[in-house]
């Protein structure tokens, strides 16, 4: 069965989007993807971790997957593309799900054909082999 989640976010306060984190960087946005053992399947996403000596942070001493995937400027437009695989509580088969964030830095008023109208200016990919 496949599921359609769209979320528009007004603020950065507001994202609590699994995996990803964007933070003020002067006038642009620093885009990152991270892996939380707290809310992603599997498989564990394994690599740079940007805050593993970070002690405000919660991946502090993980050896997980946390790296910036792009800096968005005024009227830039980014993509991240992930997967991943869960168990289901009930039955206990697998499930499968692929998450995609479209992210664009809007100064101005923004019409929602941004993303139909062009390509993105980065594309972050973590696609795991999933078995």
């Amino acid at each position: 069965m496949k599921k359609l989640h769209v979320s528009l976010y007004a603020s950065l306060d507001d994202i609590k989007a699994t995996g990803l984190s964007v933070e003020r960087f002067g006038d642009s946005y620093s885009v990152c993807f991270f892996w939380d053992e707290s809310r992603c399947g599997m498989p564990v996403r394994r690599g740079s971790n940007k805050d593993y000596n970070n002690r405000e942070s919660p991946l502090c001493g993980k050896d997980v997957l946390n790296e910036r995937a792009f800096i968005l400027s005024a009227e830039q437009y980014g993509r991240i593309v992930w997967n991943e695989r869960l168990r289901d509580a009930d039955t206990g088969g697998w499930f499968y799900r692929l998450h995609i964030y479209n992210l664009f830095h809007a100064p101005r008023t923004f019409a929602g054909s941004e993303f139909v109208s062009r390509k993105p200016d980065f594309l972050y990919e973590q696609l795991a082999h999933l078995n």
